[in-house]
């Protein structure tokens, strides 16, 4: 039986206070690299695809324009960009492993964070990678020449414009019994085509603060330490401010912005 990603409750866990500067955009130092040039000019048409040479990643184009944001439906902007149609998959992680000599973390922690790990097929190359934390989401980023993408790109590319729920519309489906972090079903496609935005794992953006960590008994650690948004543990609105450390909850997915 697979694990389904009906998770919210996990976050409760991993909730934080902000300091209120939530869902600013974190660069790294030097910013977001040149992207590859079949990625560096504007799609023509929603939808439209294009391959990063680097990893192989398939790219979809989502228009600039307004979209309605967050559970209030409120109007934002965004300007065109590319996304990634997938999350990063183990198999692309490992040529970014293999080109840079990084070794994993389930690699470097033994057997001790293997019992973390939830079950799956053994065959899993196309599955989600997890287990990274928002940096490591950054370094391959890099190393592929594009960027991890703001909460509002997220969103928009999940969601289209006309503010619903779910990537396919409003209906809730039925749990599946698929393996969290498999290659997700045609059928979940956004309207720009993306998939796996709701029911694979969640995701980093870009997008995030300086936070007090949630300890317990609704007591929260005094300290300011990074914490990212990840998107996509239930339906495509909601957004929850997390410590950007390891999780075998959260995978990734790359993203470009095109001036326009």
């Amino acid at each position: 039986m697979g694990s389904n990603l009906a998770l919210p409750f996990l976050l409760m866990l991993l909730n934080a206070r902000s300091s209120g500067q939530r869902y600013q955009p974190v660069v790294p130092p030097g910013g977001w690299p040149t992207p590859p040039k079949q990625l560096s000019t504007p799609g023509h048409t929603q939808g439209e695809r294009r391959t990063n040479p680097i990893d192989g990643t398939l790219f979809v184009w989502v228009p600039a324009g307004p979209f309605l944001f967050g559970p209030k439906n409120e109007r934002r902007y965004t300007k065109g960009f590319w996304m990634a149609r997938s999350v990063v998959t183990n198999r692309q992680f490992s040529m970014f492993c293999k080109a840079t000599g990084f070794i994993p973390f389930a690699e470097r922690s033994g057997k001790a964070h293997k019992k973390m790990r939830l079950k799956r097929p053994v065959n899993t190359e196309n599955f989600a990678e997890t287990d990274v934390n928002y940096d490591v989401a950054v370094a391959y980023a890099k190393w592929a020449r594009c960027a991890i993408p703001t909460e509002e790109m997220w969103e928009k590319a999940a969601r289209g414009t006309d503010g619903r729920k779910y990537p396919w519309g409003n209906a809730v489906h039925k749990p599946s019994d698929r393996y969290m972090g498999s290659p997700p079903p045609e059928d979940e496609a956004s309207p720009y085509g993306c998939l796996g935005m709701v029911n694979c794992v969640a995701q980093w953006t870009s997008s995030g603060s300086l936070a007090r960590s949630h300890m317990s008994m609704g007591r929260y650690d005094q300290r300011l330490i990074p914490h990212q948004i990840v998107k996509g543990f239930s339906d495509c609105a909601q957004d929850d401010l997390v410590e950007a450390r390891i999780s075998p909850l959260y995978g990734f997915r790359l993203a470009v912005s095109v001036d326009q």
